[in-house]
């Protein structure tokens, strides 16, 4: 048994350990709502930027919904004639922190709000991670306090929350760091396996993107530092042991990821990213060097990093405060006695200098670094560098109090006079930059209060005791009140896209539209001179309405060719794909013949073309193959009758025409659906000779068939739609959407995750049976 006196300091500890992780999220979350609170109620919200009302949230009301009704969104069957979801690279199903299980996002009046609360609620988790992560790095609770307020307060991660993918996916990178911390410095390293396993597959699973990029590169520079440093001390056998966790790490990261990563880094050779004007990229190619300037900050700009000032800012912002960088650079003296504070400082200074692009040619070097070259805007790596001058202002704060509490005297030396002139000439640089100030006090009250906000320091050497710490409390509070000077705006409901009159009015005419009686089964056309059909489509989401277009960046290439490039609009291919609904504004007629004006609605004409092919139809003749879309869609030109006939691949002419042999006349056939969800079909064809069953969605290897309970292989009828072989007589055919790759690798998580859970109480378990009869525990 552990002596009275150590006894009593274990208790001591185990008290101010629970009174810690009682008041610090208390605290932090006075904080929070002391500088967010006024955007957390009322009408405002986040969600009104574009990418949300006709991106994120149209997909997440799919997503949700799909969910109530008991069906797995795999796909989305309303867009570009049926996409993937369970591979997409712009977020993932199964993030948790989305909530796309509990019933939110159902219609876009109230998914606007909801969304605003989520990306509130990862600013939040970011904060505490970050707390956690300075906690572990050993630094004091004041300070680490600062550095997370200096983090997650900051205009950088603010603006992140626009984009709710970005912010949730960067929530979790402080505790990612911390996890690889623990490891490197093979300080329990059972926990910082399971804490960066468990917090990079979140990260991963927010969205497989940026974050994950910075994160790997983040984690190659700190173990660069750790194996230079155990390798000078000869301690190969440490540091062999810590390469060993990291590859566990990994590993577990991978099998808790993978049906995220896995997917989504396989289909990426199908894909295609847009770069605006610049050329795209095509499967794994990289961007045009000129692509990856987009937005990039020039010299000058960097005075934005001290003061408020309007600089431009595609996804990043430089400002941090005069105050964070004055304390940042005191976290310098802290190099020999920490060793991650060198590495934090050479990423943060890189990160810094990479947002200038070509101005510096650093955009050069990470051109040429692969997964970095897929950064569109180099101010993207402003949050590496706002993330690490962060967690250094923690550094800087404490080593700054513990010289103060002793005596000026040691302040005066000159590597801390320096630290003075080096931040004086960084602010007479920034005053004299001529950028537009638009802090919300004046200029100079914002240098006057920078400077006073310091001053309490001044009286830690006349105070003892728990004093100090309030005076270093008063100083940590009014060094993050500077940042609040940079002015954070939130527009209200009415002032966003979604309540624009355009907006509405095509909610409205969706309305309508999704009220016809058999228009599950067709497809719709949208021709607006005043909107692109891309936000007509996303907004048909929410009715359940199918079309052939979308509005997203990365999508599958091939599909994007033949259902938004082949000028679908002037052509039977679109008949063909069931487009019997055009609806337009401003038109006299639809390009192709056929369409008959049904009626108006508010303002806009739908037109009706009866001879648009069904959902659901039976193919009796093969008239031929094709070699390339090209050929197909001249055949289609053409004309045919498509209703009845079909085109095959090559590949696949002669067992059709074999199993179809050479009819003498039309087969009689009946169709009729008897189940019907998001994933699945079932229908009872009855037809007097063999025939194939063509299902008209677009066709995807996740499409599984059976005929009267067999499994059958689908054939590709017409360049991209499903069919199956049945037989003379009664057929009943069942179609699912399943990917198979991606639902083994669920198993596998679910797998994972019970032996996370069950690894993690026994871990507890034995950390608190240890820590009774150690001291110090």
């Amino acid at each position: 048994m552990p002596a009275i006196p150590e006894r009593v300091a274990l208790t001591l500890k185990r008290r101010s350990l629970i009174l810690e992780i009682v008041l610090a999220p208390l605290t932090m979350a006075a904080l929070f709502l002391f500088a967010y609170g006024k955007f957390l109620h009322g009408d405002k919200s986040i969600a009104t930027f574009q990418d949300n009302t006709y991106f994120y949230l149209p997909l997440f009301s799919h997503i949700s919904r799909s969910f109530a009704h008991g069906d797995y969104p795999y796909w989305i069957n309303t867009l570009m004639g049926g996409l993937p979801l369970f591979d997409n690279p712009n977020f993932s199903l199964i993030y948790p922190f989305y909530f796309f299980h509990s019933g939110l996002y159902t219609n876009p009046a109230t998914a606007i709000l909801q969304l605003h609360y989520v990306a509130f609620l990862h600013l939040f988790i970011a904060y505490v991670n970050c707390y956690v992560l300075l906690r572990i790095l050993r630094v004091a609770i004041v300070p680490a306090l600062l550095g997370a307020s200096i983090f997650v307060f900051s205009p950088n991660m603010f603006g992140y929350a626009v984009w709710i993918a970005i912010i949730a996916a960067y929530s979790w990178f402080p505790l990612v760091i911390a996890g690889v911390v623990l490891i490197l410095e093979n300080r329990r390293p059972r926990i910082g396996i399971l804490l960066g396993s468990l917090s990079l597959s979140l990260l991963i699973l927010a969205t497989p993107a940026q974050a994950l990029i910075h994160a790997v590169y983040f984690m190659a520079v700190l173990f660069g530092f750790s194996a230079i440093q155990r390798w000078k001390a000869n301690q190969q056998k440490t540091l062999l042991v810590a390469t060993r966790n990291l590859l566990l790490m990994g590993a577990l990261t991978l099998l808790f990821s993978a049906p995220v990563l896995v997917p989504v880094l396989v289909d990426m050779k199908n894909m295609i990213r847009f770069a605006g004007v610049d050329a795209p990229a095509i499967g794994y190619g990289r961007l045009s060097y000129h692509a990856t300037l987009n937005g990039q900050l020039d010299l000058r700009n960097l005075a934005g990093t001290l003061l408020p000032y309007a600089v431009p800012s595609l996804i990043g912002n430089c400002f941090v405060g005069i105050g964070a960088v004055f304390l940042a650079l005191f976290a310098s003296f802290r190099a020999r006695s920490h060793w991650i504070v060198p590495p934090f400082m050479l990423v943060t200074l890189y990160a810094l200098l990479s947002s200038t692009g070509s101005h510096l040619g650093l955009s050069l070097i990470n051109y040429c670094l692969p997964l970095l070259n897929k950064f569109r805007e180099p101010d993207r790596h402003l949050f590496v560098f706002v993330f690490g001058i962060s967690v250094l202002a923690a550094f800087g704060f404490g080593y700054l109090v513990e010289v103060l509490s002793s005596s000026y005297r040691k302040l005066l030396d000159l590597k801390h006079l320096a630290v003075v002139v080096t931040t004086f000439g960084l602010l007479i640089f920034s005053v004299r930059s001529g950028l537009p100030y638009i802090g919300l006090a004046s200029k100079t009250a914002f240098l006057l209060g920078s400077g006073f906000a310091l001053l309490p320091l001044v009286l830690l050497p006349f105070i003892k005791g728990r004093g100090r710490q309030a005076v270093a409390a008063v100083v940590v509070f009014l060094i993050i009140f500077a940042g609040f000077l940079y002015p954070k705006n939130v527009l209200t409901l009415p002032d966003g896209d979604y309540f624009s009159a355009q907006n509405l009015a095509s909610h409205r005419v969706l309305e309508e539209l999704a009220r016809l009686e058999d228009v599950s089964h067709y497809r719709i056309m949208f021709a607006d001179e005043e909107r692109r059909e891309q936000k007509w489509a996303m907004n048909a989401t929410y009715y359940d309405l199918r079309t052939f277009y979308l509005y997203c960046n990365i999508v599958p290439y091939q599909q994007f060719e033949e259902m938004y490039l082949s000028q679908i609009k002037a052509s039977p291919y679109s008949l063909l794909l069931g487009a019997k609904y055009y609806l337009c504004s401003g038109c006299e007629r639809p390009p192709l013949d056929g369409y008959v004006l049904n009626r108006e609605i508010n303002g806009y004409k739908l037109y009706v073309n009866d001879q648009a092919l069904p959902r659901y139809s039976v193919v009796t003749k093969i008239l031929g193959a094709y070699e390339s879309s090209e050929e197909f869609l001249a055949r289609v030109n053409a004309g045919y009758d498509f209703r009845n006939e079909a085109y095959v691949p090559q590949s696949e002419l002669p067992e059709l025409q074999a199993w179809l042999g050479k009819p003498e006349s039309r087969a009689a056939y009946q169709i009729k659906e008897e189940y019907s969800s998001l994933n699945r079909v079932r229908l009872r064809v009855d037809t007097d000779a063999p025939a194939i069953l063509l299902l008209n969605e677009y066709f995807n290897p996740a499409w599984q068939a059976s005929v009267n309970g067999k499994r059958v292989a689908p054939v590709k009828l017409n360049l991209n739609q499903i069919g199956v072989l049945i037989e003379k007589g009664s057929n009943v055919v069942e179609f699912e959407y399943r990917p198979l790759l991606y639902i083994w690798f669920l198993r596998i998580q679910q797998v994972a995750m019970v032996i996370l859970f069950v690894s993690g109480l026994v871990l507890a378990f034995r950390y608190f049976q240890r820590a009774r009869h150690i001291p110090g525990e």
